[in-house]
């Protein structure tokens, strides 16, 4: 993601197929609800990374797998980046900011921190609220996806402004109470919602022109977070979220992310998935999805779909003879020369719905 603050004309991009170009249709509504009240679901989280511009000695990128090194501030424990990009989880949210990348030919200026600290206020102003562990004593306490959004703006300006820095970033955050998923979401990061195999919500990408998205900053011009979309979405038990920069949307389209997590799952695609330690090549013996006895085994499918995503995406941003790819397929539409994927950073955090 390269461009800054320019004038342009407000564009809203849908799902994306190799054959169409349209808004993905569902049942939700644009409204905040009450929360604090205690959830009937919580989140099994894995997540994956790969930074555009790191490589290791060999010349290979040097994926993020795990939990990285804070970048700065003693409290960035509860964030994590990936270049630019960064993101959180706990047990009933998720984040993920891509910090604009435009800014790193500017001086004094890190979107990796303005993302970083975006996402760690995030979560900072969420753990205010109970979640489904604890009593239920503030459940007339309002709160939602764009409040604690706005709250961790202010305070991630504040942030910047003490360490004397400039940024900006897209956010998209999801809070799960009770059934229901909120989602806040401005700019071109996503979500996606899959259920039986079966994509039934995608979050729009906001953009003021081509590769100009929606964004949060330090600049006076910048997008605000009564911007955003927010997005109310009745979940199931086993529900698959796929939270995403847009170095995974860019570079795969919608069919390509339900290929890979079907790739992942048991050759029979009957909702089953691999044993931990099992090869991905060696589909041999399966368990159905969903926690049961053994927390290891649905965490393994969401980091091996996190990863697999992740790399896919990677090689399609590098491959010169990519004949097709979204970020090239909404250039033509806007009449513009473009071949191949598009470089960036790719973060995926993949959330599996499950019993508290």
């Amino acid at each position: 993601m390269s461009n800054l603050f320019q004038v342009g004309v407000p564009l809203v991009r849908g799902l994306t197929t190799r054959n169409s170009k349209s808004s993905f249709r569902c049942i939700y509504s644009q409204a905040n609800i009450k929360g604090g009240k205690q959830t009937k679901y919580s989140f099994l989280v894995g997540a994956y990374g790969i930074p555009k511009n790191k490589k290791d000695s060999s010349g290979q990128y040097e994926p993020f797998n795990g939990y990285p090194k804070p970048l700065k501030f003693d409290n960035s424990e509860s964030s994590w980046n990936v270049g630019e990009d960064a993101f959180f989880f706990r047990k009933d949210a998720i984040g993920l900011g891509d910090g604009i990348g435009g800014w790193s030919t500017k001086k004094n200026s890190s979107s990796a921190l303005f993302s970083k600290r975006l996402m760690y206020n995030t979560c900072h102003e969420i753990g205010h609220f109970k979640d489904g562990e604890d009593d239920a004593e503030d459940s007339e306490i309002e709160i939602s996806s764009s409040s604690v959004l706005k709250d961790a703006f202010i305070s991630t300006l504040r942030d910047m402004k003490k360490a004397k820095l400039k940024g900006s970033s897209t956010a998209c955050v999801a809070l799960l109470r009770g059934d229901e998923l909120q989602v806040t979401n401005i700019g071109d990061s996503g979500l996606t919602i899959i259920r039986d195999g079966e994509l039934i919500f995608r979050t729009e990408e906001q953009q003021h022109s081509f590769n100009y998205p929606y964004q949060l900053g330090t600049e006076e011009n910048s997008d605000d977070v009564s911007n955003a979309q927010t997005f109310r979405i009745k979940v199931k038990k086993n529900d698959l979220i796929i939270l995403a920069s847009d170095g995974l949307y860019d570079n795969l389209f919608d069919e390509d992310i339900l290929e890979e997590i079907e790739n992942v799952l048991d050759p029979d695609h009957e909702g089953k998935i691999l044993n931990p330690g099992q090869s991905l090549d060696k589909k041999k013996s399966s368990v159905k999805l969903g926690v049961q006895d053994d927390e290891a085994k649905p965490l393994f499918l969401l980091k091996s779909i996190a990863s697999v995503l992740a790399r896919r995406a990677y090689k399609v941003s590098l491959d010169p003879d990519c004949t097709q790819s979204p970020f090239q397929f909404h250039a033509i539409y806007e009449g513009l020369y473009y071949h191949g994927g598009k470089h960036d950073d790719i973060t995926v955090v993949v959330a599996l719905i499950t019993d508290n």
